[in-house]
């Protein structure tokens, strides 16, 4: 694997990169998370890019909302699951945007309808959008517009258990986008550059997920380029 520098986005078409900007996880266990909601947000870029609604800013999916209310399907701050993001997705009909919760880097105990996609009239006076366009619940005679989500359609599994090969792997990024893949996460903890070319540990296991967006080859060398959320500066 080699890693993904921020500083030159992976692909560029026409000066416009097609993956949004690298997140930190903060938390040691929530990789599942990002990976999953990196892989959705740049997959809506890619699909936005054949359009003008390309223009404005990206559409990322509310980390927080799937902390507070996914943690039977999903997980929490400690560990989780890729294919739970995906099925809270399916049974809640959507996740909000980023914009309706910002990430806070917190596993709250309840899913809080207000926290969902808070509106205020003031300090003491708040409530959660209505998923659909509608007067406001307080009755103060605001129209809101409801509440835009991420959704999916279908998800799957790829894989070397499931008898797929490196180029399937490939033909799904190419055609449908990136993927979102565990690894073992001792190489990437003292990486630096170049390749990672390091066997797997079994007594480590799959303890780690990130984002595949393509792959290469350097000096007859074949990896994978992967983007993780340990933020810019990995």
């Amino acid at each position: 694997m080699e890693k993904h520098a921020a500083s030159s986005p992976l692909p560029y078409k026409h000066a416009v990169p097609y993956v949004t900007p690298v997140k930190h996880q903060l938390l040691r266990g929530a990789c599942w998370l990002f990976s999953g909601a990196a892989m959705l947000a740049d997959r809506i870029k890619i699909a936005r890019s054949a359009t003008v609604t390309a223009i404005g800013p990206d559409i990322e999916m509310a980390h927080q909302t799937i902390l507070n209310c996914a943690k039977r399907l999903s997980g929490t701050c400690a560990n989780g699951t890729i294919s739970g993001v995906f099925t809270y997705i399916n049974e809640a009909q959507g996740v909000p945007f980023s914009s309706c919760e910002n990430y806070q880097a917190v596993d709250f105990a309840t899913c809080d309808p207000r926290s969902y996609c808070l509106s205020c009239v003031d300090k003491k006076e708040c409530y959660g959008v209505p998923s659909k366009p509608s007067y406001d619940p307080k009755g103060y005679g605001y129209w809101t517009n409801g509440v835009p989500k991420v959704v999916t359609n279908e998800w799957g599994y790829l894989g070397r258990l499931l008898g797929n090969s490196p180029r399937d792997l490939q033909i799904e990024i190419i055609t449908r986008g990136p993927i979102a893949c565990m690894v073992d996460p001792v190489p990437f903890n003292a990486y630096k550059d170049g390749i990672i070319d390091k066997a797997w540990d079994a007594k480590v296991g799959y303890a780690h997920t990130i984002e595949v967006v393509g792959w290469g080859e350097k000096n007859g060398e074949k990896f994978w380029h992967v983007r993780n959320s340990w933020g810019e500066y990995w």
